[in-house]
């Protein structure tokens, strides 16, 4: 019964081991631009969310470690109701 229970006991401690020490991150390097357009949730002066996304796709420049998985014209999703925390912006860019 002991001996059951030791097997057990260093099966799961082994398991726990695997999964922590295999959860290292890599640093990701690269530019990566997107087109498409932003659907606000009000005017450009008051929006306080994009809404929702349309045609939204993966542009130059794309550089370093995007170039192995995305290409220019790869349809890229974009979670809706994505907040602009920032605050009202007076312009878009100075002109």
């Amino acid at each position: 019964m002991k001996t059951r229970s030791y097997s057990k006991l260093s099966a799961s401690l082994l398991v726990a081991l695997a999964l922590t020490s295999a959860a290292n991150a890599a640093f990701i390097n690269g530019v990566i631009s997107f087109s498409g357009q932003a659907n606000l949730d009000s005017g450009l002066a008051s929006a306080t969310k994009v809404v929702s996304w349309t045609a939204v796709t993966a542009d130059i420049p794309i550089t370093g470690d995007f170039l192995t998985y995305v290409t220019p014209g790869h349809t890229a999703t974009f979670k809706n109701n994505w907040s602009l925390n920032s605050g009202s912006l007076p312009a878009l860019w100075d002109g």
